[in-house]
C-alpha cells in the first residue's frame, strides 16, 4: 500500500507540474502581424524604410519615444533647449543595453557620427540636416567629429543645430537616431546587425530570432528600463507577400493584424482601420534627358500632370480607400489651426485632371522636341513587382496613353531593385512613395533641395526655391514659417518638379479586437506595439 500512495504520489505531482506549466505557456501573451516585406537590414542607422522601421522601433529607444503624437520621454529623461532653440542638452537616464553594459551618452555621439558618416552608407542620413555641420560631412566635406554632437559626460548629451528647428524633437524618433554599441559595430564589422547575436538591444523586445523573407521574433527585454509597462511577451512578424494568404490567417484566427490590399478594401471597409496616409508620386527622371529628351522637358512633364484624373486612377488603384493628391506636400499635415492643406491650400492639379490642358502642353513640348506624334515618345513607368503595385502602373499606363496618347510600358521591379535605380538614374518614370518621419512640411520640402534626396533621384534643382527654403532657416513664430513653407511649394509646383502628385496611400488594417493599445500613424513607422496588450 505504501508504495501504490507513492507511486500515486508521483503521478499527482506530475499532474500538477503538467498542469502549471500547460498554464503558464497559455498565459503567455503572443502578437502576431503580417508584413508583406521583410526587413532590408537590422542596422538602425541604414535601415530607412517603413519596413525597417515597424520592427525597429520595437527593439530600439531613442532619446525620445512619439506615442500617439505626443512625444514623451525616452531614453532621456528630461531636456534643455537653450541658446535661442539651437543647443538641446538632453539628460539621460539610468539604462542598459540587453547584455547589461550602460547605455551613455557617449553611444549616441558615437551614433549620429556614424549616420551622417558616408562609410556608414545610410541612405537617409540628410534626415540630421539641422544638425550642425551635418550637410558638409554628409557631403564628405567635413569629417563625421565636426558633427555638433557631444557627450559632456556619461549621462549628458549636447546637440547643437544649425538654425532652431520646432520638429527637432520629432525627427529623434526616427528610427536612424536610435543608438547602436560602438563594441557590437566595431567587433562584428560588415556583419553587424547580419543575425539577432550580431545586434544590441535598449528598447522593449530583443530580436530573438529572424529568418531571410519568413519570419522576425522578438521576445520582452526585461532589461528594458520601462518593462512594466511593456505587456506582450512575444510578438511575430511573419513575412507574407501574398496579402489574400494573411487575410485568410487573419480570417481564421492565427494572426492578429494584417493590412488590407486596395483590391478587397470594399469588402472590408466596414470592418478596417483606414488612418492618414502617405503621398504617392511619380518621379521623372530629367538624368535621362540625353537618351530621351523629353523627360527633361517641363512642357511634357507638366502634360503628365494634367493628364492624370487622379480620382480615377485612385478608384482604379485602391478601390475606393485612396483619395487624389493635387500638390507636393501631404495636405493632412498640421497647419496652424487644423490641418495644413486646409490652412493652405493648393490644388495645382485639378482632381479630375485637364485633358484639354494636358494635349496644350503636349503640343508645345512636341514642338520644343522637333516630334511629330505624341506615339513617337515612349516611356517606362517602373513600379514594385507585387499584384497591386502592378494593378495601379496598368492603372495609371492607362490615363496616360488615353489621355495623351504616349507609348507608356509598366516596368515592374522587387522592391529593392527600385530604390537602387532611382539613386542610378536608370529609371524613365517611377512610382515613389515617402512616409514622413515627423508631422511637418519641412520633411518634404528639404528633399528636393539642391542635392538632397528627390534632387539627385530627378536631377531636380531650383536657386529661387532653394533661397526661399534658406531663410525659413532664420525665421521664427509658426506662422511665419508655414506660410513660407507654403510659398516654397507653391515654387516647386509652378516650376514644375519632376516629382508629379498622384494620390494620397492611405493604410488600412484588420485588427484582432482583442488587441488592446496598438497605436497607428501615418508618421515614421506605421504602428507602435511596444506597449499593446491582448486580452
Amino acid at each position: 500500500m505504501e508504495k501504490r500512495y507513492r507511486l500515486w504520489g508521483w503521478v499527482f505531482a506530475v499532474f500538477l507540474l503538467s498542469a502549471f506549466f500547460a498554464t503558464t505557456a497559455s498565459a503567455e501573451k503572443k502578437l502576431v502581424w503580417a508584413q508583406p516585406t521583410d526587413v532590408t537590414t537590422h542596422d538602425r542607422q541604414t535601415g530607412s524604410l517603413t519596413a525597417d522601421q515597424n520592427v525597429n522601433c520595437l527593439y530600439s529607444e531613442g532619446l525620445v519615444r512619439v506615442h500617439n503624437g505626443k512625444i514623451l520621454p525616452g531614453i532621456a529623461e528630461s531636456w534643455d533647449i537653450k541658446n535661442a532653440g539651437q543647443t538641446y542638452i538632453f539628460h539621460l537616464r539610468k539604462s542598459v543595453w540587453h547584455d547589461d553594459k550602460p547605455l551613455t551618452a557617449h553611444d549616441f555621439e558615437y551614433t549620429f557620427k556614424r549616420l551622417v558618416d558616408p562609410k556608414t552608407g545610410s541612405r537617409y542620413a540628410i534626415i540630421a540636416d539641422v544638425i550642425k555641420n551635418a550637410v558638409p560631412i554628409i557631403g564628405n566635406k567635413m569629417p563625421p567629429s565636426d558633427l555638433g554632437v557631444k557627450a559632456l559626460d556619461d549621462n549628458t548629451l549636447q546637440i547643437d543645430l544649425e538654425y532652431p528647428a520646432d520638429f527637432f524633437l520629432l525627427i529623434l524618433n526616427s528610427g536612424v537616431f536610435y543608438p547602436v554599441n560602438p563594441d557590437y559595430v566595431k567587433k562584428y564589422g560588415k556583419e553587424y546587425a547580419s543575425s539577432p547575436d550580431k545586434l544590441e538591444y535598449n528598447g522593449p523586445f530583443i530580436l530573438k530570432e529572424h529568418k531571410n523573407e519568413e519570419i522576425n521574433v522578438l521576445v520582452k527585454n526585461p532589461k528594458y528600463w520601462n518593462a512594466k509597462a511593456v505587456k506582450l511577451d512575444k510578438i511575430e512578424m511573419l513575412v507574407i507577400p501574398d496579402q489574400n494568404t494573411a487575410l485568410t490567417l487573419f480570417e481564421n484566427g492565427e494572426i492578429d493584424l494584417t493590412s488590407v490590399p486596395s483590391a478587397l478594401f470594399d469588402k472590408y471597409s466596414s470592418r478596417a482601420i483606414a488612418i492618414g496616409g502617405n503621398p504617392e508620386w511619380m518621379y521623372v527622371n530629367t538624368r535621362r534627358k540625353v537618351e530621351k529628351p523629353w523627360l527633361g522637358n517641363k512642357n511634357f512633364i507638366k502634360a503628365i500632370g494634367f493628364a492624370i484624373d487622379r480620382q480615377e486612377y485612385a478608384d482604379l488603384a485602391s478601390r475606393g480607400r485612396d483619395v487624389p493628391l493635387t500638390r507636393f506636400v501631404l495636405p493632412i499635415l498640421t497647419g496652424k489651426n487644423a490641418t495644413y492643406g486646409e490652412d493652405y491650400p493648393l490644388s495645382f492639379f485639378p482632381a479630375r485632371g485637364d485633358k484639354a490642358e494636358a494635349g496644350k502642353y503636349l503640343a508645345m513640348a512636341l514642338k520644343e522636341l522637333n516630334l511629330k506624334s505624341p506615339s513617337d515618345i515612349s516611356v517606362d513607368y517602373q513600379v514594385r513587382d507585387d499584384p497591386e503595385s502592378r494593378r495601379a502602373g496598368e492603372a495609371m499606363q492607362s490615363i496616360l496613353t488615353k489621355n495623351l496618347g504616349i507609348k507608356v510600358n509598366v516596368a515592374p521591379v522587387d522592391n529593392k531593385r527600385i530604390w537602387a535605380s532611382m539613386n542610378e538614374g536608370t529609371f524613365d518614370l517611377s512610382w515613389a512613395a515617402y512616409a514622413a518621419d515627423y508631422d511637418s512640411p519641412y520633411g518634404y520640402l528639404t528633399l528636393i533641395y539642391s542635392g538632397h534626396l528627390l534632387a539627385r533621384r530627378t536631377g531636380y534643382s531650383n536657386k529661387e526655391f532653394d533661397s526661399l527654403f534658406d531663410t525659413i532657416k532664420s525665421t521664427s513664430g509658426k506662422d511665419n514659417i508655414l506660410k513660407k513653407y507654403y510659398e516654397a511649394e507653391k515654387i516647386l509646383m509652378a516650376d514644375t518638379v519632376p516629382v508629379v502628385p498622384a494620390k494620397i496611400t492611405k493604410a488600412a488594417y484588420l485588427v484582432n479586437p482583442k488587441l488592446k493599445g496598438a497605436v497607428f500613424s501615418f508618421v515614421n513607422f506605421q504602428f507602435d506595439l511596444a506597449f499593446a496588450d491582448k486580452e
